[in-house]
Formats: structure tokens, C-alpha cells, sequence
């Protein structure tokens, strides 16, 4: 962009339906300088991690000489917002500025080595030395310590990039990544306190110490900040030394701490063997305990199950017996009965056949009675009422 309006206009239109990214833009824009108000104002920029957009000013060449930039930082402006978006693309686009020295100085160490993708070799006068020559004389582990946060005197650009180059010729590149995307993943609400800790996973060491043993490089650069005098005599007798003393103290405290871990590992396996074996045997014990009290409680139910089963065949003896009782006692009374009512027919039977023989003789009479009628009707005239 070459004015600010136009600038704001044309980011804008890169997400219009964002409400959020276009409050941070209209929130962000008024704090860049204005090049109209501001002519000699070198190049700007920022970055947009969680929109993975790089913001620029307009191209820096305003000069005749297409590799002399007005302002000679300014071909490192677009590769530094660009190693904003290297780190940030490590944590879902969010740039860990915790602390902000390793945020903007790692930016200006990265954004300084990449510049000679512009065309050109800017490390030296477009780059690092734009940062090493603005270091202050006589740093302090206090000065180190206020570039956690953001510092008034915008020092994490300079005396941080010296404090973050210090750490990647110290740790690797990769680490210097690392170790935020570590902070990034533990999402502790105290930025600085998580970022502690994923420095101690990392580098092995506190980041209280390693300001102790990088504090003598920054005020180095600080006092020999060209770049050519990083291979001077003086500077590698500098570096030998100091890296001799760190790598010796490093050696030390690394083979304690081996010792210390061998013996922290022996002992937590030993530790975690006798757990292993105390849980082995509690759960042998507790699984005989409830095959136990499994068998006991079925013992149990099958005693209760047959006394159950005892108490009502006895209950329904007791009935049977009874029944066989009433049923012997009704018998006794039909046979008493069946006795009297064979009694009764054979009395019955003896009024029957004397009927008959009764009935019998009375058929013989009337038979008698009847010839004699037929005689007597038989005589001529018959007799009256024949």
C-alpha cells in the first residue's frame, strides 16, 4: 500500500465478512506511520497470523539504483513479517509472544538470513546491523527480563535479536521453534510461566540461567556490532572461550543430571515393579476373597434354598397326613353308611318279594274270580250286570 486509507481498503477487502478481522485492521492501520505525512518513513508492515496475511508498504526501491533501498531495513521488513508466519504456522496461527524478545528478535535474526531472497545480500548493512548498532552498552539480566513483556523502548528488537541469535547458534533453529510450540501446547494460563517450563523441556536447562550464560554475548555485540566483526580473531577467541566455559559447565551439569536421572529412573522402576507387585498381589488376595465370599454366598443360598424346600415338604406332609386323616375318617362314615344302607335293601328286598308274593297270589285270586265270572256270564239269560 502507498497511503494508509488505500492500505486499510485494500486489506479489508481480503476477508469482508469477518467482522473481527476487520475491527483489527481498522484497530491496527492508524498505528502504522503515514508515508504521505511522512515521506522518508521507511517501510512497514505486520502480519496476520491467524489470517496467515502478511501486510507491506509499498515496494522500497525509490531510488536509481535498483539494489539501493532509500532505507536500508526495509528489505528486511517483508521477510521478518514472514518469519512471523513461520512462527505461527506451528501453532494453528497463533504467534507466541512470550516472551516478546523471542517473538520479534528470532523475527529480525530469520527475517535478516532470509533477506538475500529479495535479490540481494541485505544481511550485513539492511539487516543485522541495523539491530546490533542500537544495543545498549552494559546490559543487565534486569534488561534481559523486561523483553519477556513488551519494553517502552521497543529493545526486543535489538538487544532481543542479539539474545535470540545467541540462542539458536547456541540451541539450533529448530529448538528456537520449539520451544513455543511446546509453551503453545501447554496452555498455561501464565504465558511466561508455560513458556518457562517448555524452555526447561527443551534446552535442559532454566531460562533464568540461560540469561546468565548469554548476557556476556549481548553486551559483545553490543560493543563490536558490525558484522564483520563476527569473524574477527577477537570474536572467535570470544566465542571459543565462551562456548568452551558453557560447553564444559554443560558438560557437568549434563552428566549429573544423567546420573541423577539413571538413578531417578532405577529407582522409580524399582519403585514402580514393587507397586506392580503389591497390586498383583492385592488383586490375587481380593480375587480369592471374592471367590470366597461368591462360594460362601452360594453355599448359602443353596442351604437356605433346601431348608426353604424342606420347610414345605414337611408343611405339605403335615397337610397330606391330614388329608389321609379326614380322607380315612370320611371312608369310615361310607362304610358305616354303605352298611346301613346294605341293610336297609336287604329289609327292603324281604318287603319287596313279600309284595310280590302278594301281588303274585292276587293275580291268582283275580284269575280265580275272573273264570268264575265267565261261567256265570256265560248262562243264558245273562244275569245282571255281566
Amino acid at each position: 500500500f502507498n497511503t494508509l486509507p488505500g492500505g486499510l481498503t485494500l486489506v479489508q477487502a481480503f476477508d469482508p465478512l469477518d467482522a473481527i478481522f476487520q475491527e483489527d485492521m481498522s484497530r491496527n492501520f492508524p498505528n502504522q506511520v503515514d508515508p504521505e505525512k511522512v515521506p522518508t518513513v521507511g517501510m512497514g508492515g505486520f502480519s496476520v497470523g491467524y489470517k496467515r496475511l502478511v501486510v507491506v508498504g509499498a515496494p522500497y526501491f525509490k531510488s536509481s539504483d535498483p539494489k539501493l533501498p532509500t532505507y536500508m531495513a526495509d528489505p528486511v521488513v517483508t521477510t521478518h513479517e514472514l518469519a512471523h508466519e513461520v512462527q505461527a504456522s506451528i501453532n494453528q496461527g497463533t504467534n507466541m509472544r512470550n516472551p516478546v524478545w523471542l517473538c520479534e528478535g528470532g523475527a529480525q535474526v530469520m527475517g535478516s538470513a532470509m533477506s538475500v531472497y529479495q535479490g540481494s545480500d541485505y544481511w550485513a548493512i539492511g539487516g543485522r546491523e541495523q539491530w546490533s548498532n542500537r544495543i545498549p552498552a552494559n546490559r543487565t539480566l534486569a534488561d534481559l527480563k523486561i523483553m519477556e513483556g513488551q519494553d517502552p523502548k521497543l529493545s526486543e528488537y535489538t538487544t532481543g535479536a542479539a539474545l535470540s541469535e545467541y540462542l539458536i547458534a547456541w540451541g539450533g533453529f529448530s529448538n528456537s521453534l520449539l520451544v513455543n510450540q511446546i509453551s503453545y501446547k501447554i496452555h498455561n494460563p501464565d504465558a511466561m510461566s508455560g513458556f518457562r517450563q517448555a524452555f526447561q523441556i527443551v534446552y535442559g536447562q532454566s531460562l533464568d540461567d540461560f540469561y546468565i550464560h548469554a548476557l556476556p554475548y549481548i553486551n559483545y555485540v553490543s560493543a563490536n556490532w558490525k558484522s564483520a566483526y563476527a569473524t574477527s580473531p577477537e570474536a572467535l577467541a570470544f566465542i571459543t572461550d565462551r562456548l568452551g566455559a558453557v560447553k564444559a559447565a554443560a558438560t557437568v551439569v549434563t552428566a549429573a543430571k544423567i546420573t541423577a536421572a539413571d538413578k531417578a529412573a532405577a529407582e522409580l522402576k524399582a519403585k514402580q515393579e514393587a507397586e506392580a507387585k503389591a497390586a498383583a498381589e492385592l488383586k490375587a488376595k481380593q480375587e480369592a476373597e471374592a471367590k470366597a465370599a461368591a462360594d460362601k454366598a452360594a453355599a448359602d443360598k443353596l442351604l437356605a434354598d433346601s431348608n426353604s424346600a424342606l420347610a414345605m415338604s414337611q408343611s405339605d406332609l403335615r397337610d397330606a397326613n391330614a388329608a389321609l386323616v379326614s380322607a380315612n375318617a370320611a371312608l369310615a362314615q361310607l362304610q358305616t353308611q354303605l352298611s346301613s344302607l346294605n341293610a336297609k335293601m336287604a329289609e327292603m328286598q324281604l318287603q319287596i318279594d313279600s309284595v310280590t308274593a302278594k301281588f303274585t297270589a292276587s293275580q291268582k285270586s283275580l284269575a280265580t274270580v275272573n273264570a268264575k265270572l265267565k261261567k256265570i256270564c256265560a248262562v243264558k239269560p245273562k244275569p245282571k250286570g255281566c
